[in-house]
């Protein structure tokens, strides 16, 4: 059965198998809209439902839903906001929507792989105390074709940082950085209440990443189950940066920004304390970073306090921990 406002029985063959819902959400997509919707049609597991969240767009985004939601081989529905969000409230909106036990999140210039959501479901139906999933992914120009790296490699995720999440130790890798992308993830909906809102000074992925990681653990999948299209409109991207990049990045930064980053964790260390069942862990790792970044606002708020708190944290190795190590180091001595 198939309805464009997600009236409809599941289909025979999905009835053993988890019900999965895709989030997506478009915002002036009609250019590649079209292809991500034909690679979703096509999975060898199909999703219980396609929730589709459109941010106001101004083009045809919501007419190439509609069409595709009139043939489509599963429940489609689509919501049109009225003014624009954004796409931390977009998701946040999206993902309140969903009616499934596993929620993948997509984008809407990306196309997958036929065998994705077969592959992350079973992940975690194999690993049951997991609370999510993320995969690599091929990154390609705007014409699908293949660029120089997959997007671990842009990411430089390395071995030791997929053996910490394969070994359940994943947040420590979040709390120095963000390793997963949310067009790659799926995760258990039995944890919305925790992640939902996104709060301001997060993207969903990376707040959703680090709340599940703070609570449980996240699979990673070696294998690429998607095509990351890299164009000059999209919002957030797989690209590498320079060192020079880096340096530009770490240049402009000042006290209220490393300020900034303090509220943001010290809000998700909150957000387990209030809604979390078992929030010890998770929470206390939490507050380390935030005391980190306490510290580093105020190495960049004063010259006299800077080198008796830069050698605190060398010392203590919450630069290696918390700050990419000497690049963080090198910000808070030169810049």
């Amino acid at each position: 059965m198939m309805s464009q406002d997600g009236l409809g029985q599941d289909l025979p063959d999905q009835q053993a198998k988890p019900a999965v819902s895709v989030a997506l959400c478009t915002w002036n997509g009609s250019a590649f809209l079209q292809e991500q919707l034909e690679s979703i049609a096509t999975q060898s597991l199909p999703p219980h439902e396609l929730v589709i969240f459109d941010d106001c767009s101004s083009d045809d985004s919501v007419e190439i839903a509609q069409k595709f939601a009139s043939a489509a081989p599963f429940p489609v529905r689509i919501h049109k906001n009225a003014c624009n969000l954004g796409i931390r409230e977009n998701f946040s909106g999206c993902i309140g929507a969903c009616s499934g036990e596993i929620i993948v999140l997509s984008d809407q210039d990306d196309v997958w792989m036929t065998g994705k959501l077969e592959r992350i479901a079973r992940s975690l139906n194999d690993n049951p105390g997991a609370a999510f999933a993320f995969s690599d992914a091929l990154l390609v120009d705007r014409n699908l074709r293949p660029m120089a790296s997959s997007l671990w490699q842009s990411l430089q995720f390395s071995g030791a940082q997929l053996r910490a999440f394969q070994q359940g130790h994943g947040l420590e890798v979040l709390l120095n950085r963000n390793v997963v992308t949310g067009a790659t993830m799926a995760f258990r909906s039995c944890y919305r209440d925790i992640l939902l809102p996104v709060p301001v000074g997060w993207l969903h992925d990376e707040w959703i990443a680090l709340l599940l990681s703070s609570v449980a653990w996240g699979v990673p999948v070696g294998e690429p189950l998607i095509r990351y299209r890299q164009h000059g409109r999209q919002q957030i991207g797989g690209g590498r940066r320079s060192i020079y990049q880096q340096f530009l990045v770490a240049r402009e930064m000042t006290r209220d920004d490393f300020r900034l980053d303090a509220e943001a964790y010290r809000a998700a260390e909150k957000r387990l304390q209030e809604r979390a069942a078992d929030a010890g862990r998770g929470a206390q790792a939490l507050r380390q970073k935030v005391l980190h970044l306490d510290r580093r606002t105020r190495i960049h708020a004063s010259h006299l306090w800077r080198w008796p708190l830069v050698f605190r944290e060398l010392w203590s190795g919450n630069y290696k921990r918390y700050s990419l190590g000497w690049k963080g180091l090198a910000q808070d001595v030169f810049l």
